[in-house]
């Protein structure tokens, strides 16, 4: 008996491929209507599925597979159209495929009992289609017998060839992830070593000046570097991945959902190819998921309430990403009825959060800050998807946690944005070093806004805290010292000051010197030492010394309390 276990990852991963491919025809299908070529290009990823599943030896996938195929066989004949319960079938069909894929990777084995999913299917197909129908676009068809192919005249339906699109394939290999992730781990090792290399090259200079052999060393430190770079560069780019992938998962997701709550809603996909690297891709699906179920729940609005708002009774939810310096920005959009800067602050009271006065105080965008707050909502009804503002605090968590930042902005009766910025990779940043009591930290550049170099008499005191005012804009001031208790310097004129986030939420850090910016290795701690406030990594400079890579958010977070019982 052939032994089939080292194709089984070759058909999972062809698996997986075409369930998503089959998913994104179906969609189409129900939205564009039964083209040709549209009902061929399902019909060819079943056909190929079902061949792959009996080949393999999973029964129940190919049964399936070709009880769908034999759905879409009478699509393509003219037997029956296009129709709404067609559709929900085909995408029933789809999930049981799932649930199989799963058991199959699980166990190798196929448990599920299909046999309630067959029978609909072959009592479906027996049927005359009688639903409502979704039209047809121009050129459709939707009866009578299909653009013959060459070598089909005469031949009856059942025996016409079917003919795969011709289309150019990219030279690609799949490559196993663990491999892309020891080449960058020895890209980051190349690169620490060539930052020592130049620091050696500066001392040689400065003890032996313009020497023969120093000006060899510089140029061949010079050469390695611009080598270093480009296998750097060339390596994270094999970790990229078009942001399509995360994508794929959104529209069946938007679908089933709106239907749910009976809502109309076009899911609009920008900037399929902007590219991030795999690991942000997995990690920010979920924030991403949870943005996209509270704009379809809570920011679009029902068909009739929209109506009587002179709205469209469809809304739209626009996901967009774009590379915006050494950054991505994905924007979720809605066209629903906006936040009320009103309603947050009457929960807020409620909830014991904030007194009347204090409420009163804030400002609209201030205001808009307490959707992130720790169990902080506004929805009258717990739903089935969590309502505007239920967990918001762990998607502003998760998405600093990588190194990013979200924003919000809203019009009430007309939207809501919210925007997250993020580094293109977590591997190998920028960092700006500072000195601290002599030791030297790192700040990751994505988290700094601007740096600046205020007077002393400049810090001033609100509600008992230092801060500084900077553009008519009032920032809190944060000194590192207190933190990890170290002393303070002696009082100066002139103190550095690093300006860290975004918008409404900025925080001014106090440090000693300011030292550069170098590209670094993000390190982990080890589960020897643990996770430590404050400290989100560590990285080998130059010198070989380690150096600490700073948790901003946390830093600021931990040094609230000490910063009210601290003086200037």
């Amino acid at each position: 008996m052939t032994d089939l276990s080292e194709y089984r990852a070759l058909f999972l991963e062809e698996l997986d491929e075409q369930l998503q491919y089959i998913e994104e025809e179906v969609l189409r299908l129900e939205h564009e209507g039964a083209t040709d070529t549209a009902v061929d290009r399902l019909f060819r990823a079943a056909h190929t599925l079902k061949g792959s599943s009996a080949a393999m030896g999973y029964h129940k996938m190919k049964e399936v597979t070709h009880q769908l195929e034999h759905l879409l066989h009478q699509v393509r004949n003219g037997e029956r159209t296009v129709t709404k319960p067609l559709i929900n079938l085909m995408f029933t069909g789809l999930d049981v495929m799932k649930g199989l894929q799963a058991e199959i990777v699980r166990t190798d084995a196929e448990t599920s009992d299909i046999s309630p999913l067959l029978q609909q299917l072959q009592q479906f197909s027996m049927n005359a289609a009688s639903e409502s129908v979704i039209p047809d676009p121009p050129n459709a068809f939707s009866g009578g017998t299909k653009e013959e192919l060459p070598g089909d005249a005469g031949q009856p339906p059942a025996q016409r060839a079917v003919y795969p699109e011709t289309k150019s394939k990219s030279q690609t290999i799949r490559v196993n992830i663990e491999r892309l992730d020891h080449l960058m781990n020895l890209a980051g090792e190349l690169v620490i070593d060539q930052t020592r290399i130049q620091q050696v090259n500066t001392l040689f200079r400065q003890r032996f000046g313009s020497d023969d052999l120093v000006e060899e060393l510089f140029q061949l430190s010079d050469h390695l570097s611009l080598l270093i770079g480009e296998l750097q560069d060339g390596v994270m780019k094999a970790r990229m991945l078009p942001i399509e992938q995360l994508y794929n998962r959104f529209p069946r997701m938007i679908r089933d959902l709106a239907e749910s709550l009976g809502k109309q809603v076009d899911l609009i996909l920008q900037g399929k190819d902007t590219e991030l690297d795999r690991t942000l891709i997995e990690e920010i699906g979920d924030p991403l998921i949870h943005l996209l179920r509270n704009a379809v729940d809570h920011g679009i609005e029902a068909p009739e309430q929209r109506r009587l708002s002179g709205k469209s009774e469809r809304g739209t939810v626009t996901l967009s990403a774009a590379h915006q310096d050494n950054h991505v920005v994905i924007s979720i959009r809605d066209d629903g009825a906006g936040i009320d800067a009103d309603k947050l602050r009457g929960s807020a009271v409620s909830k014991g959060l904030l007194s009347q006065t204090e409420a009163r105080r804030l400002s609209d965008e201030e205001a808009l800050q307490l959707i992130f707050k720790p169990g902080f909502s506004t929805a009258s009804a717990v739903s089935d998807v969590s309502g505007r503002g239920v967990g918001m605090d762990i998607v502003r968590n998760n998405i600093e946690r990588m190194s990013g930042m979200i924003d919000v902005e809203t019009v009430k009766g007309q939207g809501t944005l919210f925007r997250i910025r993020l580094p293109l990779t977590l591997a190998i940043v920028t960092g700006l070093l500072v000195n601290i009591s002599g030791r030297v930290f790192i700040i990751p550049m994505s988290s700094v806004a601007e740096i600046t170099r205020i007077e002393a008499k400049e810090i001033t005191r609100l509600r008992g805290e230092p801060v500084i005012k900077i553009r008519q804009q009032v920032i809190p001031v944060v000194w590192l010292h207190d933190h990890f208790q170290y002393p303070r310097p002696p009082v100066r004129r002139y103190l550095p000051m690093v300006i860290i986030g975004r918008g409404e939420k900025r925080a001014a850090l106090a440090v000693d010197e300011l030292m550069g910016n170098q590209e670094i290795v993000i390190k982990s701690l080890g589960s020897f030492i643990g996770k430590i406030g404050g400290i989100s990594g560590a990285t080998i400079l130059g010198s070989g010394n380690v150096a600490l890579i700073l948790d901003v958010e946390s830093v600021v977070k931990l040094s609230g309390h000490a910063q009210a019982n601290s003086s200037i």
